[in-house]
């Protein structure tokens, strides 16, 4: 696996768009901007 998935994967890139969030979490993220763009029934499927 290449060098940018692992920080896709680790958290430190949004999972979407690939922007730069910060210190590795462990798990993937979504950026605020990519966050406030998805519907409402992708926030639900993602808070579970």
């Amino acid at each position: 696996m290449g060098e940018y998935a692992e920080m896709i994967i680790g958290g430190v890139c949004c999972e979407r768009c690939g922007e730069f969030i910060g210190n590795e979490v462990g798990y993937p993220q979504t950026c605020d901007d990519c966050y406030h763009e998805l519907s409402v029934a992708e926030v639900e499927e993602e808070q579970k």
